[in-house]
């Protein structure tokens, strides 16, 4: 970004403190809001009345309003935020779509998919991945998978499934039986 376009936008935290102190009127309660001292707002706020040239608050003693050119100010870049906000919110909830969440048996689990997630997060490190070891058959309309791995017969209805392998048995007896 070249300078004469930076010079455009104002100092991010001192929009903030701005904003929030706008919205209260008290720079003690906007520091509640953003994290800061009301000192800090105060001095924030000097950055942004310097940097636009104008001044935003009447202060009288402890209180503060906008002054006339706050208001016009704060007016013009609400819209602004509230976009800024909206898509916030947007890419916010679209991240929930990179959850996986996870149902096996634990023995199966903890044995044989467990060891396997760390590759699978390797190759796709914006997927969170949720594994949760049931003892029980499934609900999926009840609970809250996205995918789950259990042994029996392919009776889900509604669900897509996929046979990974065939399960092996063997008898297993102590010698003394024998």
């Amino acid at each position: 970004m070249n300078n004469s376009r930076r010079r455009l936008l104002p100092p991010m935290g001192a929009l903030a403190s701005f904003v929030a102190a706008a919205r209260h009127d008290s720079f003690s309660r906007a520091g509640e809001d953003v994290g800061l001292t009301q000192s800090a707002v105060s001095r924030q706020i000097a950055v942004l009345e310097d940097w636009l040239q104008l001044t935003l608050f009447k202060r009288k003693g402890r209180r503060v309003a906008l002054s006339r050119d706050g208001q016009a100010y704060m007016a013009a870049i609400s819209p602004a935020l509230d976009s800024i906000r909206a898509a916030t919110a947007e890419a916010l909830s679209r991240q929930s779509n990179l959850e996986l969440n996870i149902a096996t048996l634990p023995s199966f689990g903890m044995r044989w998919l467990a060891p396997r997630l760390p590759a699978l997060a390797t190759r796709h490190p914006e997927l969170i991945i949720n594994f949760a070891a049931k003892s029980f058959p499934f609900d999926f309309a009840g609970e809250d998978f996205d995918a789950a791995i259990h042994f029996g017969p392919a009776d889900w209805p509604e669900a897509t499934h996929d046979l990974l392998f065939h399960e092996e048995a063997i008898p297993v007896c102590a010698p003394s039986r024998l």
